[in-house]
């Protein structure tokens, strides 16, 4: 099928999320975000978990697609869907889900230990791996915040 490269690109953008001029991998994790919340109200943990686990699988499958490689192209914007949507896993609505989206963005972009050096090491899995450790991070700093709420 000589349309996969397009396909892939249009999934690994999340359509025009990934061609926002300013901030598109803010823009792509805070729809993620949007999407996370909703399913949470209407469905529950369960279906983001899974929600989060075929992005990441399906992202995984686009970059690779696309030719990537290795790179991060700045309009790739589903590695940091998957990513927040780890990070809202079980999180509740209200002020817990605002910092868990303030929480992966500022894992996604400082890139603190580990997350750095999963980006660093590169390779196939780096471009989806190091937005879902910066989830998984952002999702663990948030426990106290669940027990506490």
């Amino acid at each position: 099928m000589k349309d996969l490269p397009a396909l892939a690109r249009s999934i690994s953008t999340l359509g025009p999320l990934g061609r926002c001029r300013l901030a598109p991998g803010t823009v792509g994790a805070a729809a993620a975000a949007l999407l996370g919340l909703c399913l949470a109200v209407s469905c529950g943990t369960v279906a983001v978990a899974a929600l989060a686990a075929f992005t990441a699988l399906v992202g995984q499958w686009a970059c690779e697609t696309r030719g990537d490689g290795d790179e991060d192209p700045r309009e790739v914007v589903i590695d940091e869907a998957a990513g927040q949507l780890v990070a809202v896993i079980g999180v509740r609505p209200g002020p817990a889900f605002v910092l868990a989206f303030g929480l992966f963005r500022l894992f996604d972009i400082w890139k603190p230990w580990p997350i750095g050096r999963i980006e660093e090491r590169g390779g196939r899995w780096a471009v989806m791996g190091d937005d879902v450790a910066a989830g998984c991070m952002a999702r663990l700093l948030l426990i106290p915040v669940d027990l506490w709420m």
